[in-house]
């Protein structure tokens, strides 16, 4: 896909994750949250299909990570 479609793509989870977060922050409405995450869910599906990556591929990713702090992780990807 072209560039400007996958970065307006990006663009669109991140909106959706910050709504979610807001909403979580300000309401007591749990539907509202709900609805966001959906939605940030199907986007992320997308987004990975784009790219020939599935579900169990982020899975993996998170078990890799288990027990590391998000500092050493950042740190370590900055080695790379």
């Amino acid at each position: 896909l072209h560039t400007a479609y996958r970065r307006q793509r990006q663009m669109c989870i991140r909106d959706r994750l910050v709504m979610a977060a807001k909403d979580a922050r300000v309401s007591d409405d749990k539907s509202k949250v709900l609805y966001e995450c959906a939605d940030l869910w199907f986007h992320s599906a997308v987004l990975l299909a784009q790219f020939d990556l599935t579900p169990q591929d982020v899975l993996n990713e998170l078990a890799r990570r288990e027990g590391i702090s998000g500092i050493e992780e950042k740190a370590a990807r900055k080695a790379d």
